[in-house]
């Protein structure tokens, strides 16, 4: 690889899109960075409140290829409103040995309802392989200006 080449890779994959964001965050005097600043505050503050209540599906013990999985997640937000949550099912193949997922797939769950202080999430996928399936439920930060949902303390699992 010739350095030339290095320079323009890290330059398209992270100094220009570093810069992009860059401009977004400071422009309007700042407003965009605020309102993510706002939102981590928020986040923040009612973390510990938020729970996974119950995960529902209608997974047997071995699935085939092609079967239907419907997950569904009963969750308390606390004091955040779902849009501002990314719900997760994270499934794949179990191993025999470890009962860990492994080749691990994730599918955004949505929104259905509220009912009392539950909000239900639901999620309908097919399964790709045979065999042992495992599946779980994640909670992520959402927000417009966030470039991904993965920030430290801020991942719950079911």
């Amino acid at each position: 690889m010739s350095s030339h080449r290095m320079l323009m890779d890290y330059s398209n994959q992270f100094y220009f899109p570093a810069l992009k964001n860059y401009r977004r965050f400071s422009k309007d005097e700042y407003a965009e960075a605020k309102s993510l600043a706002a939102y981590f505050g928020k986040l923040q503050q009612s973390w510990d409140n938020l729970k996974i209540i119950k995960v529902e599906s209608n997974a047997k013990p071995v699935m085939q290829r092609g079967d239907m999985l419907t997950v569904t997640a009963y969750l308390d937000l606390g004091n955040m409103l779902p849009n501002e949550l990314q719900v997760e099912l994270y499934h794949g193949a179990v191993s025999n040995q470890s009962s860990e997922i492994s080749n691990a797939g994730r599918a955004e769950m949505k929104w259905v309802k509220s009912e009392g202080n539950l909000n239900l999430y639901q999620v309908r996928i097919e399964c790709v392989d045979t065999g042992m399936q495992g599946h779980t439920v994640r909670i992520m930060p959402k927000h417009d200006a966030l470039i991904h949902p993965y920030r430290s303390g801020f991942v719950k699992w079911a």
